[in-house]
């Protein structure tokens, strides 16, 4: 994932301050339950994560609660997944910088009013259990995309309906 990445190549912020600034700015947004965890090459690889020898995956889950229009209410789970972090500190190190930019500036979109939150991180919205990653990109890309890129019939239904 690194390898050829140079932004924050050089950075000194440890990744556990990283971490404490990504709590902060979803807490500024009054996101107060996160969660953290490091997933191992196997475990990744079992979800489908193409991953790179020798490296691990972090997730980020995070709920928002939140109010469409019509009123409609709710809580909006949340769940990014970065693979191939590396185990070595200063490429974790690395890598943490860049998610705690991806994320501040996926909020400046949100607080400008350029996008709405939800847009923003429809890709990350956690659907269903199990099944490898469990977010709207993945039940995108396995379900829709192929159609669409083939040109077939593409149909909006991503989940089966409920029973």
């Amino acid at each position: 994932m690194l390898n050829n990445i140079k932004s924050y190549k050089n950075t000194e912020v440890h990744w556990s301050k990283s971490q404490g600034e990504i709590i902060r700015l979803l807490e500024g947004r009054g996101i107060e339950e996160t969660r953290f965890t490091n997933i191992s090459y196997e475990t990744a690889k079992a979800a489908g994560l193409k991953m790179e020898k020798d490296t691990g995956a972090i997730m980020l889950e995070f709920m928002k609660t939140i109010t469409l229009d019509g009123g409609v209410g709710g809580i909006l789970p949340v769940k990014i997944i970065i693979p191939n972090i590396p185990s070595e500190e200063r490429l974790r190190n690395q890598a943490y910088r860049i998610f705690w930019h991806y994320l501040k500036n996926k909020f400046i979109g949100i607080d400008s009013g350029l996008i709405e939150f939800e847009q923003e991180f429809l890709p990350h919205i956690a659907i269903g259990r199990g099944g490898g990653i469990g977010n709207v990109w993945q039940a995108f890309k396995q379900k829709m995309l192929p159609k669409i890129i083939s040109g077939e019939d593409s149909d909006i239904a991503l989940l089966n309906p409920p029973k």
